[in-house]
């Protein structure tokens, strides 16, 4: 196995472990045993569990970047066409369409219950989203878009199957009216 992918099985076994026993089994020796890789392996990639994390965040990350982009090639108006991606994205995320909720999910409690610090690479991110979005849009729209999506995102996350797919497509229909020109 080479490097890169190594790196991406260990990535994906710590992903796996936290979906399935919970962040508190993230341990050097279970994502060694889960990835099929010694721990010596293991430390090569990533010399210590916070840098594990942090590679999971920034994984997560650039999944979202590459999601995000994937919707605004599809998309032929200009104006809000970020803004509306990422309200696009709750709902593909939301099905489970994205097909890396549990992923996702994982980075980010692991990286809130080891140290906050670790989210860092998503915090930069998520500020520049912002940035991009309020650029194309009037602030307080963006504002309103990103924030509800943030909230679809939390209530997938807390209370699965709370608002249903229709509701869902609803609401994430009423955020893009924002972001066309009026």
């Amino acid at each position: 196995m080479g490097g890169a992918s190594t790196r991406d099985s260990i990535l994906d076994a710590a992903e796996r472990l936290i979906a399935r026993d919970g962040v508190q089994h993230l341990t050097i020796g279970r994502v060694a045993e889960e990835a099929a890789v010694s721990r010596g392996g293991l430390f090569y990639h990533f010399p210590s569990k916070e840098a594990l994390v942090q590679a999971m965040v920034k994984r997560m990350v650039a999944g979202w970047q590459r999601a995000l982009e994937a919707q605004m090639a599809d998309d032929s108006e200009p104006h809000g066409r970020l803004t509306r991606a990422y309200a696009r994205l709750a709902l593909l995320q939301a099905d489970g369409a994205t097909g890396s909720t549990g992923a996702l999910v994982g980075a980010l409690i692991a990286g809130l219950a080891f140290d906050p610090r670790l989210l860092g690479p998503l915090h930069a991110q998520l500020r520049e989203w912002q940035a991009q979005s309020e650029a194309e849009l009037d602030p307080a729209a963006a504002a309103v878009v990103r924030l509800t999506t943030h909230a679809l995102w939390t209530n997938d996350l807390l209370l699965t199957n709370v608002i249903s797919p229709e509701l869902l497509r609803q609401i994430v229909a009423r955020l893009e009216a924002l972001t066309y020109p009026a």
